[in-house]
This record gives C-alpha cells, structure tokens and sequence, in this order.
C-alpha cells in the first residue's frame, strides 16, 4: 500500500545578506577607545564603574552622561568619531 506524505513546512525563510562597506580598522599599533553612556538613572554607575575599570587597562575610554534618561545624547556624534565601540547604559 502506498503512502503519500504531507509535505514539511520549514518556517525559516532565506535571508539575503547585504554587502555593505565596513568600518575602517585603525592601526595595529593605536589603542582601541571604548565609549560609555551613562543614561543618568540610578544606579547606572554601579554598573558602569566597574566595567570602566575594567576596560581602562586595554582601552582608552571615553565617559558622556545624558543630561535626560528620556533625551537624546548630545556628545553623540563625538562619540561615532571617536570611538570603536560604545556601551549604553540604562539603569533603574
């Protein structure tokens, strides 16, 4: 007796990945800056201080503190120019 099977639905679909333009590497020789928002809630340094201390042996760092939890960061763009790599922090 033959059976037929009902087909398997796969619900991953294919994603296509877009090739784009990478960020540029710096020298091998330049330290790495990490940078470090703090969103001006409580307790944010708790968490950020150590994770400063951390990272200032390997890194340079660079610290911006939002005046508003809610607004925007202004040093924002001062950070996309300065830094490899940003750490937002939000806290409660």
């Amino acid at each position: 007796m033959s059976q037929s099977a009902e087909p398997v639905l796969n619900p991953v679909g294919a994603i296509a990945r877009a090739r784009g333009d990478y960020a540029g590497r710096r020298n091998a020789g330049s330290r790495r800056v990490v940078g470090l928002i703090d969103n001006s809630k409580p307790n944010v340094s708790f968490f950020l201080e150590p994770i400063e201390e951390t990272l200032r042996e390997r890194f340079e760092i660079v610290r911006t503190k939002k005046p508003r939890s809610a607004g925007p960061c202004p040093d924002l763009a001062v950070l996309a120019s300065r830094c490899d790599f940003v750490v937002n922090a939000v806290g409660d």
